[in-house]
């Protein structure tokens, strides 16, 4: 059914790190699958491929910054959008965002984007998918936070075991039409 989960991430404190690695295993454990981490936090993992098939998961996380998500995740995922966006429809994804106080929701809303353009159905939880801490360790007492990422990883297993592959039962594409209000 599935090989790997995928969890794509910048993490500065480990923060991010912890959350997106908290769903990952939960979603190992749940497939009896390994975890493929693709950590951009250092400039030279930047320049790493990415590689996504239908038979993997894909968790994004980001940490906050001026009320949005990491730039330089953003890059990435831009690339990886833009040039592969056709292999990535139907496989439903999830992002997370780690905040020290606020800007969660706008990053959230930001990296679902990506999923949203792209025929991704995109996994909830009971809450916005957001921890919160600033130093090392202080997302670990988030406790409503923790919960929100648990919910997530049985509600990401739960869809895809009802069968909800990337693969499979693909509904027939539109040809697409593009609008321009602009003359």
């Amino acid at each position: 059914m599935f090989k790997e989960v995928s969890l794509v991430y910048f993490s500065s404190t480990k923060t991010t790190q912890r959350t997106v690695r908290a769903i990952g295993r939960a979603l190992a454990k749940a497939f009896d699958i390994p975890v493929q981490e693709y950590d951009f936090t250092l400039p030279n993992a930047r320049s790493r491929k990415l590689h996504f098939a239908s038979d993997q998961l894909v968790v994004v996380g980001s940490p906050v910054y001026y009320a949005g998500p990491n730039g330089s995740l953003c890059a990435l995922l831009d690339r990886l959008f833009y040039s592969c966006s056709d292999r990535l429809a139907y496989k439903p994804a999830a992002a997370v965002a780690v905040c020290r106080r606020g800007g969660a929701s706008a990053t959230f809303d930001r990296l679902n984007k990506y999923f949203t353009i792209s025929n991704m159905p995109v996994v909830s939880s009971q809450y916005w998918n957001s921890v919160h801490g600033r130093l090392p360790g202080e997302a670990a007492q988030d406790a409503e936070g923790l919960q929100t990422m648990r919910v997530l990883a049985r509600n990401m297993a739960r869809m895809l075991r009802a069968g909800l592959l990337a693969s499979e039962g693909r509904p027939e594409p539109e040809e697409r039409v593009v609008t321009s209000f602009i003359r």
